[in-house]
């Protein structure tokens, strides 16, 4: 096996660590990111990455349908908060998913 081969399998085996990582991170601190009133209705589930755009999309889980257009209008500010947790803009959008 090559070094580029060995680099590639590493990097396959290391990059669902780092995102189960992430979004364990995002969820211990959810309530503390978005806001205890937030937090008991939404819950970080995944994230999609879009490699072509450079982006990253945070699929976040509410609970009914009436407080999925509440999280929509406050999308931008939970960005915000995220970057300012993680210290640096990974996701640009938010994908609501009603459980």
């Amino acid at each position: 096996m090559g070094q580029t081969n060995l680099k590639s399998a590493i990097k396959n085996i290391l990059q669902p660590i780092k995102e189960e990582s992430l979004i364990a991170s995002i969820s211990i601190d959810w309530s503390d990111i978005v806001g205890i009133q937030v937090s008991k209705y939404t819950k970080p589930i995944s994230f999609t990455l879009d490699k072509t755009k450079n982006c990253a999309t945070l699929v976040v889980g509410v609970i009914g349908s009436a407080f999925a257009l509440e999280i929509k209008m406050m999308e931008y500010e939970i960005l915000e908060r995220i970057a300012f947790y993680l210290g640096y803009k990974f996701f640009t959008r938010i994908h609501i998913r009603i459980l």
